[in-house]
């Protein structure tokens, strides 16, 4: 009989890194998905999909009404792991099973590239197993076996083509791909990124559209548009020829395995567009790394846009490296359990 394993994420980029884990993982446990909007069951559809309240660690009140919940849920669905990529709500889900006795694991985010979360730090103290997918925090109970980047691909043009496309069915026709698409999330405002796009847009030869979600900045010479439907926002992303973005792990993951060319401008919480500085830290790491093209200021990211034609840095596979995938596996399988 297979195991049952619970795999909790807030939506975004959190969702998006489960979900390149937790899929191959299909094959070898009975999975139970649970994240923090309804139209993430869209994308695991098949498999048992629960929704839990989202909310961020400041709102205390939520934390104690989903402890409640989590109970609920978890003794209801008697998972043998509970496995998070996290945020909040992810934390709340292991602390439950902590107190079940239950196997759980916690993956910090690849966007914390210099240290761990802060929920990364406080799962560690209860957690069966803590994963980090940089190399260098590895340390002690940190463990490190991978990333969810995975395998770099073949590019188009490489005399294997035919295995790549099958490998990654997300590709798109580039030929027909036209425009800029500039994405900011959907819980925070990016004045600063939209006011920048919308400034050097009239001398680019491209048409622009940006998901701007609660912007005070009116923009004139670009297509503002506040909310973006899942099918339509996909549309959008699939067409466009170049992706500027915010330096969210769900649309830096999306582009690397849809080959797309992406600017990254990260949110400074210095200038409060954000809580933490962790995507400075991202923007660096993979800026180091050359998979992405990073603009840290105005006249880099301006200066980008202006070179137009952008070819993609790197492409990656569907799923997170192997080596992780199978570290996490086998973790599961194997009866023993410290922190039972």
């Amino acid at each position: 009989m297979k195991k049952k394993v619970m795999a909790v994420a807030s939506i975004g980029g959190h969702w998006v890194q489960l979900l390149r884990i937790a899929r191959p993982l299909e094959e070898y446990f009975e999975m139970v998905y649970v994240s923090t909007h309804q139209k993430c069951a869209t994308m695991v559809e098949g498999q048992p999909f629960f929704k839990t309240e989202d909310f961020s660690r400041t709102d205390v009140w939520k934390h104690v009404l989903s402890f409640f919940k989590t109970i609920r849920l978890v003794w209801q669905e008697k998972p043998d792991a509970i496995m998070t990529t996290g945020a909040a709500p992810g934390l709340v889900f292991l602390f439950v099973g902590w107190i079940l006795r239950r196997k759980t694991i916690w993956i910090d985010s690849i966007a914390n590239a210099e240290h761990l979360s802060l929920s990364g730090r406080l799962a560690s103290k209860i957690a069966s197993r803590t994963y980090t997918q940089w190399k260098d925090l590895a340390n002690g109970n940190i463990i490190y076996a991978g990333n969810i980047l995975g395998k770099a691909m073949a590019s188009d043009t490489s005399p294997n083509k035919k295995e790549t496309e099958a490998t990654t069915p997300e590709s798109t026709d580039k030929e027909s791909a036209s425009g800029i698409f500039v994405t900011i999330g959907t819980q925070l405002p990016f004045d600063r990124l939209i006011r920048i796009v919308d400034e050097v847009a009239p001398e680019l030869n491209e048409d622009v559209v940006a998901q701007v979600s609660q912007c005070g900045f009116v923009p004139k010479n670009i297509k503002a548009i506040d909310f973006i439907a899942p099918d339509e926002f996909n549309k959008i992303f699939d067409k466009a020829s170049l992706i500027v973005s915010h330096a969210g792990m769900g649309s830096i993951l999306s582009a690397l395995q849809k080959n797309k060319p992406i600017i990254i401008f990260p949110r400074i919480a210095a200038l409060g567009e954000h809580r933490n500085e962790h995507q400075l830290a991202t923007a660096r790491k993979f800026k180091e790394q050359g998979s992405v093209y990073v603009a840290m200021d105005e006249e880099e990211l301006k200066n980008l846009l202006r070179k137009g034609h952008l070819k993609p840095l790197q492409r990656i596979g569907n799923f997170a490296s192997t080596s992780l995938i199978h570290s996490i596996q086998t973790f599961i399988e194997n009866r023993t359990d410290s922190k039972s």
